[in-house]
């Protein structure tokens, strides 16, 4: 509980400090991110639209195939936004990845020149200090994607819930 706890605490400064970076690109990133995780839940409503209308026809015994274009039509229109979702977020993503870590550096370096000499002349100070510079980069780009990934997934299992609670509540448990 106490790992778990401190994951979250250091997602959540992870994420205060993407967002103190630049709100656009948070909100970017969010919605980027989580679209792709939601569109396969609009396509299957979608094909569930088309086949209840084959089948509504097919019962009625009048076809009007005129019907169906709409329905075609905002699949594809489904198909385009998730390819251009995807196209976003791999830019977003290369934004996260520059924007983030010279924020980061430069709040870094700042408690830096705050500090007294006496703790540049100690040598495990300077480690310390050479470690996390040299991680700042790598791992604050890896953890800003892990987090929004999460957010996608956290939104596709709130979807895929709320979908089979609307279906029938017992395949819920």
């Amino acid at each position: 509980i106490k790992a778990i706890k401190e994951t979250l605490h250091v997602s959540w400064r992870m994420l205060k400090i993407v967002w103190e970076t630049d709100h656009k690109l948070f909100i970017g990133a969010f919605i980027t991110f989580i679209l792709p995780g939601l569109l396969p839940f609009v396509d299957i409503y979608i094909y569930k639209l088309i086949i209840d209308t084959v089948v509504k026809m097919i019962n009625s015994g009048h076809i009007a195939i005129e019907l169906l274009y709409p329905l075609i039509a905002l699949r594809v229109a489904t198909y385009f936004l998730k390819d251009a979702s995807m196209q976003t977020q791999s830019y977003i993503d290369t934004l996260l990845w520059t924007k983030v870590p010279i924020h980061l550096h430069q709040l870094f370096y700042g408690k830096l020149t705050t500090l007294d000499v006496q703790y540049f002349e100690n040598d495990k100070f300077r480690n310390l200090m050479e470690m996390a510079t040299s991680s700042i980069t790598g791992r604050s780009g890896q953890l800003t994607a892990h987090l929004f990934y999460s957010f996608q997934g956290l939104a596709q299992v709130v979807v895929a819930f709320a979908a089979l609670v609307h279906l029938n509540w017992i395949f819920s448990f």
